[in-house]
This record gives structure tokens, sequence and C-alpha cells, in this order.
């Protein structure tokens, strides 16, 4: 079998709830990896990775590879997504996109993008390793709030899960976001606002202005799913 064959062990279709876009999870192996692979499947290797890790290359080959299936799960060609100065995926116009590496996993979000109204909300989908006791104790301070943390503990029992899924949901909120507004803004920018364990879904509210139509108070849902070791969360337009 040859190392083409074998970076991509294995694709599938992501179905996640209330996201009615294209969702693929491809999982690779590092090891296989070349830079052969990139004419391979016609993917350009950028000039601004041409001295990273081999780790990093592979994420960004799997990465594309998983976009190329989402294009053509939404009926579209395959086109080139560039990379933005800050490594960000430049997505073509016709689309809305997020990517997330995992441990050997890429999983990947489009969906076409809205024709006609205002769109304030893109796509972004986070996916981390569940954190140690040690590190939620480290952390926390600045990844929530005091009132964040006091609502997480009325719903959560397990302090490490609470920290880790709302680390990854505001992640996910900044892949969102970022497209639309082109800059950073902190963990602590956000508040979780609401908890809905049934629904797993938690409200973020913005603690600030961070454009002239994302405007402090205003609320986005994040959903999650998790597993006893990692989180995945997902924010989508409504």
């Amino acid at each position: 079998m040859s190392a083409f064959s074998q970076f991509i062990t294995r694709v599938d279709n992501l179905s996640l709830r209330a996201f009615s876009g294209v969702g693929i999870h491809c999982r690779f192996d590092e090891t296989r990896y070349s830079e052969l692979l990139f004419p391979a499947y016609e993917i350009e290797l950028p000039a601004v990775l041409a001295a990273a890790s081999n780790t990093r290359k592979a994420e960004f080959l799997a990465g594309r590879v998983a976009a190329k299936y989402a294009l053509t799960e939404l009926g579209l060609m395959p086109d080139t997504i560039g990379i933005g100065k800050h490594r960000n995926p430049l997505w073509p116009h016709s689309v809305l996109g997020s990517i997330s590496h995992h441990r050997g996993n890429v999983f990947c979000l489009m969906m076409r993008r809205p024709v006609t109204g205002v769109l304030n909300i893109a796509l972004g989908i986070d996916v981390e390793s569940m954190m140690s006791l040690d590190d939620a104790m480290r952390l926390g301070a600045s990844v929530c709030s005091a009132d964040e943390r006091r609502l997480a503990a009325q719903h959560f029992s397990d302090q490490t899960l609470s920290l880790t899924l709302i680390f990854s949901a505001k992640e996910a909120l900044f892949k969102a976001l970022y497209p639309l507004i082109g800059s950073y803004f902190d963990f602590l920018d956000v508040r979780v606002s609401g908890i809905n364990i049934p629904r797993k879904e938690l409200q973020l509210t913005l603690n600030r202005d961070l454009s002239s139509c994302l405007l402090r108070g205003q609320t986005m849902t994040a959903h999650w799913r998790e597993t006893p070791k990692s989180v995945m969360t997902w924010v989508h337009p409504n």
C-alpha cells in the first residue's frame, strides 16, 4: 500500500446536533507523512510552513484533505484554501468553514455561505484533551471568571470537565469570530452566561464590543459532546 493511501487512514461523516452543514472526520498517521503527499493530494504547501515541523505540516495537510472532502460533500469543486497571517484558513467566499486537529484526528465543519441576510457569526469547531486537575487549578482564573466557575459548579460535579468545556467553547467561538473581526480577544472577553445540560449547550456572552456588529451583551450558543478523554465544541449560525 502506498504512503498516499496510508496517510489518511479513515474518513467519516461527522454528524453534529443542530448543525445542518457538512462535517468530516479524518484520521491520519503522522508517521506516514511526506512532502510528496502535497502534490499527490493536489494541495500546495504554503511558504509560511516551509520550515515548520513535520507534525505541523501533517496536521495542515490532513486539515486541507478534510476540507476537500467537505467541499465535495457540498457539491462544490475542491478549491484552494489559503492561509492567513495568523495561519488561519482563508475559506472560499462561497462557504463558511472551520478545522480542528486532535491527536491524529482532524475535524472540518463547512456550510454554504448564506446569500442574503446579515451574518454576524461564522463557524467554529474545537477539540481538546481533558485537562488534569493540576491544569484546571493553574489555568482556571485565566479561562473564566469566579462568577463563571460558580455557575459551572452548579451544573458540573467534575471541575476538569467544566473547565475543559469552557476553554474549548471559547476557542470555538474565537475561531468563529476571528474571520469577522480580524483581531484577537481574550478568554475573559467572553463569559459563560447559561448552561443547559440536557441540550449540551453553553450560552456565551460578549463582555466588550468586538466590532460594530458584535457588541457587548450579544449572546451566542456553543454546543458540546464529550468522551472520557476529550471534549468537542462547535459554534455555528442560527
